[in-house]
């Protein structure tokens, strides 16, 4: 008779961390999801553990640890509207009298 033990491996723990929040379009922020990994795979298609990005939207990665298990997460970005500027007050210089 043979036996044999097998073992469950935990998920591993999967968060992005970084800005979820540009001023405008066109600025970045940088995500990153936990180091460590054997691999990662990001909605963009990067394979890095970082990714920098300049566009809101939804953003997964799926991370793989070095026992061939998965899990993935997502964050969304979002782009704040620049605040308005105005500018109020005289606009005219006044000369004093002497």
């Amino acid at each position: 008779m043979c036996e044999v033990t097998v073992s469950v491996n935990p998920l591993p723990v999967c968060n992005i961390t970084g800005g979820l929040a540009l001023c405008n379009q066109g600025q970045t922020t940088e995500l990153c999801a936990p180091p460590g990994f054997a691999s990662y795979l990001w909605s963009t298609g990067a394979t890095t553990e970082c990714i920098t990005v300049s566009i809101a939207g939804l953003y997964a990665v799926v991370v793989t640890d070095l026992n061939g298990c998965s899990s993935a997460c997502e964050v969304t970005v979002t782009a704040n509207a620049l605040p308005a500027c105005n500018i109020t007050g005289d606009l005219f210089i006044r000369q004093a009298n002497d």
